[in-house]
């Protein structure tokens, strides 16, 4: 992918020193590196199963569910105090588990939008529960 890449930019590159080609490639690598982990991040995340299909919750006791629901109305409580769309967001992708391209497909926009909008949707969520006592 470096090679691919530094053959496709090489017009793009300035020497400034004698390892200057060097830093160059490297500086290449790098971003090819991230680019990958940021895709396999994605990939991985795009497969999570949704958060309402736990296999521990059919094993816990009549407390534990009754936790379990009264945890699930405090979310439920919680995405109604977000932006409609983040809410809409947060819920179809971790709530009714379509993957990203779902997701963005029914919202009518990009996957980069729908990351966007479940990231601000949940760290508006986090910030909510640490307020609560």
């Amino acid at each position: 992918e470096t090679l691919l890449e530094s053959a496709r930019k090489i017009g793009e590159f300035e020497p400034r020193g004698s390892a200057a080609f060097y830093r160059w490639l490297v500086a290449i690598a790098r971003f090819k590196l991230a680019e990958a982990r940021r895709a396999l991040l994605a990939d991985k995340r795009a497969r999570e199963e949704p958060l309402a299909s736990s296999p521990a919750a059919e094993q816990t006791s009549p407390s534990g569910r009754a936790m379990r629901a009264e945890g699930a109305l405090s979310v439920a409580a919680a995405l109604t105090e977000l932006p409609e769309r983040q809410s809409e967001a947060v819920r179809l992708r971790y709530l009714e588990g379509l993957t990203l391209a779902e997701t963005a497909e029914r919202l009518d926009c990009s996957d980069a939008a729908v990351k966007a909008l479940v990231s601000r949707g949940l760290a508006e969520l986090a910030r909510h529960a640490r307020l609560e006592p």
